[in-house]
């Protein structure tokens, strides 16, 4: 599918038809198009994918983007701050913890003026406080990958949301949601907090984790935020 090979492996492109013969329960459905239409619902000529024309060094022709994180940047390292912020993680967000990802598909929007990711995780350490079963997997429809349209690659770089297969992430996402009850479907582009050698390297802006807290830390950090007050 690919024409030339990607180098670029920290940036969503690896999501051609092999991504859909390794998980074949991965798919893209009439409700995906419909939430990737309304996070792009522009029908503007100039955003159309036909106009892409600049070219990445590997050949693909390529426009970049950068979403607003979520949840919204908090000003400054106050521990007060952080503290409020990763309680309310824990007490109210639909998934707070370590997710790995297992396999992710990039399709074109109906008005094809952007391409989409799903994205599936696993979740491997649940911080949630929140009572009740916790799902162990979902999915992230982000804006951003790269796909097939009208016979050639064309990619969209997005730095938010430049999740890699196999690793994994600190997942810190709100009550957006749909699907069955079994299956929690997610989308936006919730803040990217990558996990390497069990240290947490958050993305530049503001982040409740300072780059290089270990994962013990930071469980102790949302500990102590709970012990302090709890969940309403």
């Amino acid at each position: 599918m690919f024409r030339k090979k990607s180098y670029i492996p920290a940036l969503l492109m690896m999501i051609a038809t092999s991504a859909s013969a390794a998980n074949p329960d991965l798919v893209i459905d009439r409700t995906d198009q419909d939430k990737a239409e309304l996070l792009h619902p522009s029908s503007s000529k100039k955003l159309k994918l036909d106009n892409v024309q600049d070219r990445d060094s590997d050949g693909i022709r390529t426009r970049s983007v950068f979403t607003v994180p979520e949840p919204p940047a908090v000003s400054g390292q106050n521990p007060d701050i952080v503290q409020e912020a990763l309680r309310s993680y824990a007490c109210y967000d639909s998934v707070f913890g370590v997710a790995e990802v297992q396999d992710f598909k990039s399709f074109v929007n109906r008005s094809e003026t952007n391409i989409f990711t799903k994205v599936r995780f696993r979740l491997i350490d649940d911080w949630s406080a929140r009572p009740g079963p916790k799902e162990q997997t979902f999915d992230l429809i982000v804006e951003g990958g790269e796909a097939e349209y009208k016979g050639e690659v064309v990619r969209i770089n997005n730095p938010q949301a430049s999740y890699v297969k196999g690793r994994r992430y600190v997942m810190i996402i709100g009550g957006n949601r749909s699907g069955a009850a079994d299956k929690k479907v997610f989308v936006g582009s919730p803040y990217l907090i990558k996990v390497l050698n069990d240290s947490i390297y958050p993305a530049p802006g503001w982040s409740p984790f300072k780059p290089g807290t270990s994962l013990d830390q930071a469980r102790g950090l949302v500990g102590k935020a709970l012990a302090l007050k709890g969940c309403d």
